[in-house]
């Protein structure tokens, strides 16, 4: 995996020299030659001296914040050296983000880190790692002092409120961010905006609902910006001002501002939501993308599921769903997508309830959301080389976030193989957006399975059984007590999950692996 800054085609790369590898390039960085061209100290970069590095044998460039000679990098670029100068001596943050925002390039260019940008002028949305905090508001007593201070320094001094998650905050002249330490990868994160910008987040983790309540000094756009860190735990809540200028505060605190509620009542709340794109992915499985009447925000973690409810002559009637991406890495994205919409993936089952109800629906009528709930534990799959995904139907939908957070692994993930389990041939779901994204990732296997085919089906026949799994999946002897380098994950129908588990616990390899119930 590489930088690529071209905005054609992904595919358009350029023959690497050999010794130009990807690992080639991990092994010079882990050299402990110097590839930052400043002897490694760190150090803040105007863009008046960045400008004056745009040359191949002294090249500089910055992505969201941070400046990083790329000249030693450039000849392992697999877009071609004449690609990536394009951001040389400028913020390319723009470019690379249209081009392929899942790329990793902080653990890339890593080693060739030379510091962070910094304007004369506030900073822009896109360069909040120049940020002040919360008593380094500029006024004509402290404009003589250094104003900016890393949100990650600040974090470390502030105070830990009773309910253990650190709390700070960093704003520019144009937005505001909160920053929570959580220590888990799968905090489940209800954010509400209320009338008169009284913020509401509530954040919990595994059965402690935490709470942070605030008025706003000031207006802020709806809806603000999510980021979860899964290595670190850290939560980003951004909010964009209305008006450009520094706050002296953040707002005012609510009683219960950072405290442990006494109950999780809050965030089980079901709130209504609109339907504002339906398609149809299979001729008995549609998409959905909901949009939230009021201003709210779910932040669902990977492999883990939300509850769409309604009530149906009296009865109340609700089945998990787990989010899915809107579409797939080099997939066309979906117009006018916001990042507090909510897009499932739902299987019509004529003798249910709830779904033949949805199905009913027109646009834009409503349902209700709530109640985020899962186990799956994404830092299970860190250090993982091997990654497998079993999906029978509909038990694609947790696979496809986890195809797209292996795109920004894939510098460590050495495969990635997915098995697609279908009754007939027009079952298969996303078999062409899957088919895309394997020609485009060459890591990444999709293999078809069905039960019951036509005539002139050229792929795997039959069911899924002890010497299917055999063959799909690592060889591995628990008793030679090394560690497992892959991870397995399965989902589908009861029985076929269960049928699963048991291959996986009866060889030992339910340590490695989970089965989430499509």
């Amino acid at each position: 995996m590489g930088i690529l800054m071209s905005p054609g085609n992904p595919r358009n790369k350029v023959a690497l020299q050999p010794g130009h590898s990807l690992m080639d390039w991990i092994r010079l960085g882990n050299s402990g030659r110097d590839l930052t061209s400043v002897g490694g100290v760190n150090q803040d970069v105007t863009e008046e001296e960045l400008a004056k590095h745009a040359k191949e044998d002294n090249a500089w460039i910055a992505i969201r914040g941070k400046v990083y000679n790329i000249a030693p990098y450039l000849k392992f670029h697999p877009g071609g050296i004449s690609e990536l100068m394009k951001g040389a001596g400028r913020d390319a943050t723009t470019l690379f983000t249209e081009v392929h925002p899942w790329v990793n390039f902080e653990s890339i260019l890593g080693k060739c880190y030379i510091g962070r940008l910094v304007r004369k002028n506030p900073a822009t949305p896109l360069d909040l790692e120049k940020a002040f905090f919360e008593n380094l508001v500029p006024d004509k007593e402290k404009d003589n002092r250094t104003q900016a201070k890393c949100i990650d320094e600040g974090c470390k001094d502030e105070p830990v409120y009773d309910t253990n998650i650190k709390m700070c905050w960093v704003q520019t002249e144009n937005k505001i961010r909160f920053v929570f330490l959580c220590n888990t990868s799968s905090p489940h994160v209800v954010i509400k905006m209320l009338p008169g910008y009284h913020v509401r987040i509530l954040i919990r983790i595994r059965r402690k609902l935490h709470v942070f309540g605030f008025q706003l000094e000031k207006k802020v756009y709806w809806p603000c910006y999510v980021t979860v860190n899964t290595d670190s735990g850290r939560l980003e809540v951004e909010f964009t001002k209305k008006s450009e200028e520094f706050w002296d505060k953040y707002g005012v605190d609510d009683k219960d501002n950072a405290t442990i509620a006494a109950n999780v009542d809050e965030i089980e709340t079901y709130h209504t939501a609109r339907i504002i794109s339906m398609e149809d992915a299979t001729h008995n499985v549609r998409i959905f993308i909901f949009k939230f009447v009021d201003k709210v925000y779910m932040w669902v973690p990977i492999g883990h599921d939300i509850r769409i409810r309604t009530v149906i002559e009296g009865i109340d009637c609700a089945k998990q769903y787990t989010p899915i991406p809107p579409y797939l890495p080099h997939g066309e994205p979906v117009k006018h997508w916001h990042n507090d919409y909510i897009c499932c993936m739902v299987k019509l089952y004529p003798e249910g309830a709830l779904t033949p109800y949805l199905f009913s629906k027109k646009m834009y009528d409503t349902v209700e959301l709530g109640g985020i709930s899962g186990t799956f534990n994404i830092r299970r799959l860190n250090g993982i080389k091997h990654l497998y995904l079993i999906a029978a139907g509909s038990g694609l939908a947790p696979m496809l976030r986890l195809l797209v957070w292996a795109v920004t692994k894939k510098h460590e993930l050495k495969s990635l193989d997915l098995l697609s389990v279908n009754r007939y041939e027009n079952d298969i779901i996303w078999r062409d957006k899957l088919d895309e994204f394997a020609k485009r990732e060459k890591w990444f296997k999709v293999t078809y399975m069905l039960s019951q085919p036509d005539e002139g089906w050229n792929g795997l026949t039959g069911r899924v059984d002890e010497q299917m799994l055999n063959n799909f999946l690592p060889d591995f002897d628990p008793a030679s007590g090394r560690d497992a380098d892959f991870y397995i994950c399965a989902c589908g129908p009861i029985q076929f999950v269960e049928m699963i588990q048991e291959y996986l616990t009866q060889r030992d390899y339910y340590p490695y692996s989970h089965c989430f119930l499509g």
